[in-house]
Parts: C-alpha cells; sequence; structure tokens
C-alpha cells in the first residue's frame, strides 16, 4: 500500500511540475495580453501607435495598467489623436508601477491614491470598502471610469478593465 501511495504521489508531483513548466513557458505580458484580448484593440493600437509597448513589455517589471475598453478609447479619439503627447499623456496615466490588485487597494480617502507613471494621481473609490471606480482629476463624478474587471494576472504584473478615459487633462 505504502508503494502504491508513493507511486501516485510521484505521479501527482509529475503532473505538477510539466504544468508549472508549460505555465512557466507561456507567460505573457501584460502588453501581449491586452493586445490578445476582444474589447481591448484601441487601447493596443494607441499604446504601438505611442511607442510605449517597452514600458509594459518587460517581463521583469512590475506594473499596474488599467486598461480602457474599445468604446473608452473611442469616446476621446476625435480629441486627442492628432496630440501624440496628450495621448501619451493619457496612456501613461493608465500605469503605475509596482502591481496591485484590487484586494490591496486601500479604500480610505486621503490612502487612496496611486501616483501613475504620467506623475499624476489617480484615485481609487469604494463602494462598502470594494474598488469600484478609478478616477482621475478631469473626471466627473457621475462619469467615474468603472473597474469592469479586476486582477488579470500577466507576467509583470497585473491589469484591470475600465469603461472611461478622461480626455480633459488639462483640467487635472
Amino acid at each position: 500500500m505504502m508503494i502504491m501511495n508513493m507511486k501516485i504521489t510521484a505521479a501527482l508531483l509529475t503532473t505538477f511540475f510539466a504544468v508549472v513548466a508549460a505555465d512557466e513557458g507561456s507567460c505573457k505580458t501584460i502588453y501581449e495580453i491586452v493586445c490578445d484580448t476582444d474589447g481591448l484593440e484601441n487601447f493596443c493600437g494607441l499604446i504601438q501607435s505611442t511607442n510605449i509597448e517597452d514600458k509594459i513589455n518587460k517581463e521583469n517589471d512590475s506594473l499596474t495598467v488599467f486598461a480602457p475598453t474599445n468604446n473608452a478609447i473611442s469616446s476621446i479619439s476625435d480629441v486627442v489623436m492628432g496630440d501624440e503627447d496628450e495621448l501619451r499623456d493619457i496612456l501613461l496615466f493608465h500605469i503605475h508601477d509596482g502591481a496591485l490588485f484590487m484586494d490591496n487597494v486601500d479604500c480610505d480617502a486621503g490612502q487612496n491614491l496611486l501616483r501613475m507613471t504620467s506623475g499624476r494621481d489617480s484615485r481609487t473609490i469604494c463602494d462598502e470598502f470594494v474598488p469600484i471606480w478609478q478616477k482621475g482629476g478631469g473626471n466627473s463624478d457621475d462619469n467615474k471610469p468603472t473597474i469592469l474587471s479586476k486582477d488579470i494576472e500577466a507576467c509583470n504584473g497585473v491589469f484591470h478593465i475600465i469603461d472611461t478615459v478622461n480626455s480633459l487633462f488639462s483640467n487635472f
């Protein structure tokens, strides 16, 4: 009986290590996952057009990205498409250095600010201590970006999908 248990344990360990090895070989970065996700094609295109893919494609980095949906990107496209600097600033406003899972977000006012790579702060707004919105200074209270999907893991951090982008960056 003991030999049988050892064989089963060995078989399970072999299977476990094979799965882990397969997962390690197929690890994708935030950039790769975003660009492979239906509904985020516009965000992927803007990342490519502003040459910031290197920022979110390094496996050794640790980042948090708030990835806007196609509809969110479409809502700002007419306003900023001709201004590459503003567009780049908007995209960098959606990236935070360090992986931040929503369970670790502080919901207390004053403690809920995130410094984004653009140098500006974003605020996490919670409902009953659950993060629901990620708001920039130019977003109105009536149109706060809702976090639609949370904690999508990648080799180089985590990303969350949001439904709104603010193009009024001059108001920050």
